[in-house]
Parts: C-alpha cells; structure tokens; sequence
C-alpha cells in the first residue's frame, strides 16, 4: 500500500506545481477514499521533506524528463504523448514551480504538527 500512498501524495504535489488553480488537502480528501485531509497533510509533509522541499521544476528538467518519456513509450503508445514545453511556457513552469515551493513551506508551516509516524496511514522518508 505504500506506492499508492506515494503515487497519490506525488500527483497531488505535481498537480499544485503545474495547476494554477490546484485543489487543496481537503479537496483531495474528498476523493481519495480510505485517506483524510489529516493523512494527506502528513504524507505531503514527508513527501516534501524527502525532496527536501524542492518541487521546482526548471526547462531542462522538463526536457530530460520528456527525451526520457519519448524514449521509453513503446510501439503500442501511439496515442501517448508528452508535449514539448517551449521557452515562454517553460519559463512560467518554472516561476510557478518556484512560488509553489515558497507557498507549500508556508503551508506546512501552518499544518498541525503531527508527527507522520503516528498515523496508520504514514510512509517514512529513507535517505
């Protein structure tokens, strides 16, 4: 259960950085069965602090990630498709990224201070 917990807190993450108008914790909450805003707060304060709370996301990166998504789609993807980011959107990409990143610290900062580990629901960051 632990990729589910991880593939759902890295999507909500990816989706507050690309997404200008994101849905928050307890939005996520609402159509996330099995999880509350509670366990999502607790997964995105691990998440991030195993990132070390880099969620930015420059042009270079974008373009590594889509050689990397082009190059391993196979035969059979013929309707799968990763866009090309041009300068001026990767540009905002990356000054959304970075506001994002500033915001989800202040975020984090205002979260109850519950411990991850405390809920059933947790995952631990191992480094």
């Amino acid at each position: 259960e632990n990729w589910q917990r991880l593939t759902l807190i890295a999507l909500i993450t990816a989706s507050k950085v690309w997404d200008e108008d994101a849905f928050d914790n307890a939005e996520f909450a609402q159509v996330s069965p099995g999880y509350s805003v509670g366990d999502i707060n607790a997964f995105e304060r691990v998440f991030l602090q195993c990132l070390d709370f880099d969620v930015v996301v420059d042009g270079a990166m974008y373009e590594r990630t889509h050689f990397l998504m082009e190059t391993l789609k196979g035969q059979d993807t013929a309707n799968f498709s990763v866009p090309r980011l041009e300068a001026g959107p990767a540009a905002k990409l990356e000054e959304r990224s970075l506001r994002r990143q500033s915001e989800l610290l202040e975020y984090l900062e205002l979260l109850d201070p519950k411990s991850p580990a405390t809920s059933e629901n947790s995952f631990r960051c191992e480094q």
